[in-house]
């Protein structure tokens, strides 16, 4: 159901008397006093209030009325906001202007939350933010803010949204809401705040397509008084279902209070590529699903064009750009579902790394079997430089291990596995390697933790779909042709051309030129000589049935890489998410460019581990070992005849790689749900 819209141009509401005096020539009277001309402003209040604006200031218009039970509710909220300062206007960059930009606080809210609308009070400054993404939104709002079409409700019995209306020019419409949770101490002291003072700031940013933001303007707007008494009765019965919330000191947040944070900063990751994902699995003809589908097609024939070194076409892009955005504009969001951990199983634990503030923090979720689930956060040391762009893998990864040493903290508590969650400041960086380092028996990543289902059976006779593409005319990886024939002989068959016509095996090993940037033409696989051959994570995404796909394994330059912006709406999907939100299992990628013959050498340790009954983990470690030391771990020394057969210098050849990229295996990572 809608949300009532009340009436944006409410009664004024005069709130509290004071004793302060009146000066005239020969006396001073107290404002309370019968002598006093109070008695007259009060006439002209009751008669005409826009009238007695005018005529009167609002110390005597405010002196007029005698405390009542809401004064006193005023009263007490405003004492209550003193103590509680989210941001001092005073402080450099806490508010936008022209001269200080877009602050910071708001960059780091839009890009490790995705809070395109959140409050945001000093105390005394009750303020809202919105962060338009087309002009249609950015119309909507002027035209909304000249009377905004307020409304409330309760989406739950704890939580109470306000917000407004935006009408757009299509006769579509949408609503911006704004939730503050009634048993949270710090979002219901600035609610109370709020309503007391009746009216709030709302800062107008707007999100440009190279991941910029950019401040539009401000402006004010008084709350209906009609919804400041329909929300202080919604707090007032809050209160007398839950006493508690009468405890005047800040309460602690709890495990399931940053549990709620992590689901909503896991929602924010790839928040569009999930509503569109969700919506295209509920209604294939609906039309978010058509703009969706028609996106990423514009995407992948955009890839196209720049892969065979064309010009762009950004006309068609805008287009299919701007209608997928009113598209989810104009949709309603389904909710949130909750995060579950215990689809991680015993001893792992989920971790989300994100940046605030300048500084690399990190959520933790596991389930302990004596307290339940267990969910903190932890900031690390500014020591950490996430932009480190060291001499070598090895130096890169000490740094990290360093850094990320407060996480040994879960070793002691029993944790002996990690799934990672990363956001756009980190995405790329090998914290897998790291935190190996510091005593981890597993580290993997996720960028949805739903995604991690039910293991799928093991079926010893599986079926295999080997692609690989050297590039004879171009730049030749003559490994590949040797690794995709190692890997056929494993599985008994024969190397294919791709074909996403039928659903794809269980599973699947690419290999050939990988390539990925920051803009969305830049992410793709090279997997034949012609255009159709150019595999791009939009085409899985429109195209690869991998239902029963348990493995893809993407040997190839910076395939689980991904340089995507905060406000994207699903460009520069990374290859490796794009397999798994196409159905498969576990995919194997590569963080960064790697080199071609520690690339062939680990795909065939890993395949004939995996082949012979280890795990996707198992066989993972083991490629990881034979690497790192150049020959075959003794649990996999029966693959020396198939090399020997197929590539006969595969030792020698290792052995010089090594000594050029001695680090590259530890490129290699794992992403989905590896155990059993």
């Amino acid at each position: 159901m809608d949300p009532e819209i009340l009436d944006p141009s409410p009664d004024l509401h005069p709130i509290k008397r004071d004793e302060v005096a009146l000066t005239t020539d020969r006396v001073v009277l107290g404002l309370d006093s019968p002598d006093s001309h109070l008695e007259l402003v009060r006439s002209v209040a009751h008669h005409n209030m826009d009238q007695a604006f005018e005529m009167f200031t609002p110390l005597e218009l405010l002196a007029c009325y005698p405390d009542d039970r809401l004064d006193l509710w005023k009263d007490e909220a405003l004492k209550s906001a003193k103590s509680l300062h989210h941001l001092f206007m005073s402080l450099p960059g806490s508010w936008p202007s022209r001269e200080t930009l877009v602050p910071d606080w708001v960059i780091d809210s839009i890009r490790n939350r995705g809070a395109r609308f959140s409050y945001a009070s000093t105390g005394f400054v009750p303020g809202w933010y919105l962060a338009v993404e087309s002009d249609e939104e950015l119309n909507a709002v002027n035209r909304a803010s000249y009377a905004l079409p307020f409304y409330v409700k309760t989406p739950q019995s704890h939580l109470l949204e306000l917000g407004f209306k935006l009408d757009f020019s299509n006769g579509d419409f949408s609503h911006i809401h704004y939730t503050y949770n009634l048993t949270d101490r710090a979002s219901l002291t600035a609610l109370r705040a709020m309503l007391s003072i009746g009216i709030v700031r709302i800062d107008i940013y707007r999100k440009l397509r190279s991941s910029l933001i950019d401040f539009v303007f401000a402006f004010g707007a008084r709350l209906p008084q009609e919804l400041i008494d329909r929300c202080i009765k919604l707090i007032d019965d809050s209160s007398a279902r839950s006493p508690q919330l009468n405890i005047s000191e800040l309460q602690p947040p709890t495990s399931a209070n940053y549990l709620d944070q992590m689901n909503l900063i896991e929602y924010n990751l790839f928040e569009y590529l999930n509503v569109c994902q969700r919506e295209r699995r509920r209604d294939s003809t609906s039309p978010l699903t058509k703009d969706f589908e028609r996106f990423l097609t514009v995407l992948h024939q955009r890839a196209l064009e720049v892969h065979r070194g064309g010009i762009e076409d950004s006309s068609l892009y805008v287009e299919a750009h701007e209608n997928l955005r009113r598209s989810i504009t104009t949709t309603g969001g389904s909710g949130k579902p909750r995060l579950d951990v215990a689809i991680l199983g015993a001893h792992r634990a989920y971790v989300q790394f994100f940046t605030f503030n300048g500084y690399l923090n990190c959520l933790i979720a596991y389930e302990s079997p004596d307290t339940g689930v267990r969910c903190y956060p932890l900031e690390f040391s500014s020591d950490i430089d996430l932009s480190l762009v060291p001499e070598s893998v090895d130096a890169l990864v000490k740094h990290y291990t360093h850094g990320l040493q407060e996480l040994t903290i879960l070793l002691r508590e029993g944790v002996k596995g990690l799934v990672i969650s990363s956001g756009p400041d980190v995405y790329n960086v090998p914290f897998h390697e790291a935190l190996l380092d510091l005593g981890f028996a597993e580290v993997s990543y996720t960028h949805r933790l739903s995604s991690l289902s039910e293991p799928r059976a093991v079926n010893t006779d599986e079926t295999a779909l080997l692609v690989g593409y050297s590039d004879p005319t171009g730049e030749h990886i003559q490994t590949v042709d040797t690794e995709v024939a190692v890997v056929a002989n494993l599985y008994s068959v024969r190397p294919a051309d791709l074909s996403l016509a039928e659903p794809l095996p269980e599973i699947v090993h690419l290999a050939g030129h990988g390539r990925s940037g920051t803009a969305a033409s830049e992410v793709g696989m090279l997997l034949g000589p012609t255009q159709t051959d150019y595999l791009t994570p939009y085409k899985v995404l429109l195209e690869a049935d991998c239902a029963s796909t348990r493995l893809v394994f993407l040997s190839a330059c910076s395939t689980g890489r991904g340089l995507y912006g905060q406000n994207q709406l699903v460009e520069t999907v990374p290859m490796d998410i794009a397999f798994i939100e196409a159905g498969a299992q576990v995919v194997v990628s590569t963080s960064a460019p790697i080199n071609d013959v520690v690339a062939g050498f680990f795909s065939s340790v890993f395949h004939f581990a995996l082949k012979n009954g280890h795990s996707a983990w198992d066989a993972y470690t083991l490629a990881r070992k034979s690497a790192a030391r150049g020959d075959l771990h003794p649990s996999v020394c029966e693959l020396a005849g198939i090399l020997d057969a197929a590539w006969p210098t595969w030792s020698t050849e290792v052995s010089r790689s090594l000594v050029v990229a001695p680090d590259d295996w530890k490129l290699f990572r794992v992403s989905g749900r590896h155990w059993r």
